[in-house]
């Protein structure tokens, strides 16, 4: 006994199979039609469709993004520093003569919840693994393209030059994951260029964060233990310790774009903004070509069929036909 007669009526092409039902083999395909056309887009739809949304947390949570500096102990910033966002402390905060910043926030409940998010933060950079290995003291002039990096402690030679190259990527990410310290030598320069304004850079360090004097320091620093900047520095980016920060004087901590590098803006939480926490896991913002790229793919091959205009018909018998 057979049954399951489909009949596939195109403008030009009828193609009809029907099957065994005792053996459940093809019997007999008879028409002719560019297979192509109609079994690629179904295996295209059925095998890769597409990947689900995902809902995610950015690795800075709602609080902790607010704020330039959050330290779970003090802050003392030196004369004449200045902030472009707010600072939180536990303890207390001293402002320098002429310092400046967009508020100031002692041991406040929202101080707490932040501190409480930089500990979620660090878990979850610290999940992405040592990846390259870096020497423990740079010198001269130094390119790094984007990924996960990792030493036990790392330095810099006065003068330094750190260059990060996104490469062209819109979503860019370079994460440090450091067991212990960073130390910077006087005048040491850090620059992003060929990157996205969603650029993330992140410093995880097991210990403290120390700058020199005149540094130009890039990135959003989760550190455990304290962050100290010298006279002169600037930090594009956050500082964010379980322990104390002290700002030399004439510090600025700013989101303006990055001292000779035009091709990249910062924000406030833009060094972190590629990057999100899904299940204590960190996932990178995807770039914005491959979506398109797949979405655009199976919509064009599932137009190829509606425009050939398929019919499907089924009968409760089948019968052969034959070729007009």
């Amino acid at each position: 006994m057979s049954f399951g007669h489909f009949e596939v009526v195109m403008p030009e092409v009828r193609f009809s199979l029907f099957t065994n039902a005792q053996s459940g083999n093809l019997q007999d395909v008879e028409g002719y039609m560019n297979t192509k056309t109609f079994v690629l887009p179904v295996l295209a739809l059925c095998f890769f469709p597409p990947p689900p949304q995902v809902l995610a947390g950015p690795l800075l949570g709602s609080s902790l993004i607010n704020y330039s500096v959050v330290a779970g102990g003090y802050v003392v910033y030196g004369d004449s520093s200045s902030s472009s966002g707010p600072v939180g402390a536990v303890t207390y905060i001293t402002p320098g003569a002429g310092s400046s910043s967009d508020g100031n926030f002692i041991n406040t409940a929202d101080v707490h919840s932040a501190l409480g998010e930089l500990a979620i933060a660090r878990s979850a950079i610290s999940g992405m693994g040592s990846g390259t290995a870096l020497p423990a003291t740079m010198s001269g002039s130094v390119t790094l393209a984007p990924g996960v990096y990792s030493a036990s402690v790392l330095t810099t030679v006065a003068g330094t030059e750190l260059k990060l190259d996104g490469g062209g990527a819109d979503n860019p990410y370079w994460v440090f994951n450091l067991d212990s310290f960073v130390s910077t030598g006087a005048s040491t320069i850090m620059s992003i260029f060929n990157a996205g304004p969603k650029a993330s850079v992140v410093w995880n360090t097991g210990g403290y964060v120390s700058m020199g004097a005149s540094t130009v320091f890039l990135g959003t620093i989760l550190s455990n233990e304290y962050i100290t900047a010298g006279a002169n520095s600037t930090l594009i980016g956050n500082a964010f310790s379980n322990s104390y920060v002290t700002l030399g004087a004439d510090v600025t901590i700013t989101s303006s774009n990055i001292p000779a590098s035009g091709t990249w803006a910062g924000s406030l939480g833009g060094m972190a903004s590629s990057l999100s926490i899904v299940d204590g896991v960190v996932v990178a913002v995807p770039e914005p070509g491959a979506m398109v790229n797949v979405v655009l793919g199976l919509g064009l091959l599932s137009l190829m069929c509606l425009r050939r205009g398929f019919r499907v018909r089924q009968s409760a018998h089948w019968r052969p036909h034959a070729r007009p």
